[in-house]
């Protein structure tokens, strides 16, 4: 098993010696993050044992600090979201601001990625912008009308 390690650059341009470990979290594959711009700060996901997304969230713009791992898979309401391959990260623009969102392969369908978005956190929220895990949105997309598969 994997543990998810980050490393925050010096003022001085050097990198410190040691790795820090985001929780005691064991993962499966690679993470991925993504700069979650309105609040400025780093959403990291990935895979666990048992399959289900995760992500941390970095406690202040460029501290370098993670918060507790949170369950994003939701297999209860949306058995979709047991992860058939690792997460891939990404950020969006909407009219209500910048916000990321995180595309994965289902165990339910691998042939149709599910895609979780989160809302774009509201610009001089605070407090709350600091420490609230934004809310997510689970999409799985529609098959498509044709479909061609390539030889190999």
């Amino acid at each position: 098993m994997i543990r998810v390690v980050t490393k925050k650059q010096n003022t001085d341009g050097t990198f410190p010696a040691d790795w820090t470990t985001i929780g005691d979290f064991k993962v499966l594959g690679s993470p991925s993050a993504v700069l979650n711009t309105r609040p400025g700060r780093i959403a990291v996901a990935a895979r666990g044992v048992d399959n289900l997304i995760y992500f941390a969230y970095e406690t202040a713009a460029g501290s370098g600090q993670f918060g507790d791992w949170v369950v994003v898979s939701d297999p209860e309401n949306h058995p979709e979201s047991v992860a058939a391959s690792d997460p891939t990260t990404f950020a969006y623009d909407v009219p209500s601001g910048p916000s990321f969102g995180i595309a994965f392969q289902s165990t339910d369908d691998v042939d149709l990625p599910v895609v979780i978005t989160f809302e774009p956190t509201a610009a001089g929220a605070g407090a709350q912008a600091k420490s609230a895990v934004p809310h997510a949105k689970f999409h799985k997309l529609p098959k498509p009308d044709k479909t061609a598969r390539l030889k190999g």
